[in-house]
């Protein structure tokens, strides 16, 4: 045993450290999962295993199914339009190197987030124009590129110009949105809460996922990186 005593949560039978006194009163808001493992010999396998679901036991630098994010995303969109103007899935340096949309295209994949928020300068760059003028020359210029692009959309066997679609309109969004930038703005955030999380990467990351899912985004991604090959 560790130096560290057990308290009881709010679901009968279920204890926790002593160290997530708020995490005991919401265990009946979330699940834990026991019982995960992998037999691969190495991380990436073991990644593709948990994310996509593969069971091949060798690793791949290009993954063969989509992660269940990506999965995700694309049976949300097929739901309607989208309203709000935040990305449905974000990634806060989230390494998507080896996990994706795979088959289903990069249009399903996460809009990344990266950096340290946990910096006085953080910012996620390419999101709110606060001039007006900015934004209605950006509009003159989607329009012209759309007037432009005449390619013959029946030889877009990969998705790539749907995906080009996806990522213009969401980059459009995001620019002119203001509801977009504000949801990304840690400094909106109190300075107790933001202690409370934790002022370091990972406890304003995990408060940056948050304000995502207060502000309407479907799914988000996130990690953190330690010495030898530590990941969470």
């Amino acid at each position: 045993r560790g130096p560290f005593g057990m308290i009881p949560t709010n679901v009968p039978g279920m204890n926790f450290t002593e160290l997530l006194p708020m995490q005991a009163k919401i265990a009946d808001k979330f699940t834990v999962l026991r019982s995960m493992r992998h037999d691969s010999p190495g991380h990436p396998a073991g990644t593709l295993r948990m994310l996509t679901g593969d069971t091949d036991r060798r690793d791949k630098e290009i993954p063969k199914y989509p992660d269940w994010m990506s999965v995700t995303n694309y049976l949300r969109s097929k739901e309607g339009p989208r309203k709000n103007p935040l990305p449905p899935y974000v990634g806060i340096n989230f390494s998507s190197q080896r996990v994706g949309g795979a088959y289903l295209g990069d249009a399903y994949g996460p809009f990344t987030v990266s950096g340290d928020p946990n910096q006085p300068n953080f910012t996620v760059p390419n999101i709110g124009l606060s001039n007006q003028a900015e934004v209605k020359q950006l509009d003159r210029r989607a329009t012209l590129r759309q007037k432009l692009d005449t390619l013959e959309r029946s030889f877009d066997q990969a998705g790539e110009l749907q995906a080009l679609d996806e990522f213009e309109t969401q980059a459009m969004t995001l620019l002119t949105n203001p509801k977009a930038k504000d949801a990304f703005d840690l400094s909106q955030e109190d300075d107790r809460t933001r202690d409370r999380y934790g002022r370091n990467t990972w406890g304003q990351q995990l408060l940056m996922a948050r304000r995502l899912v207060e502000a309407g985004v479907d799914v988000i991604s996130t990690s953190l990186s330690g010495p030898l090959c530590g990941r969470v």
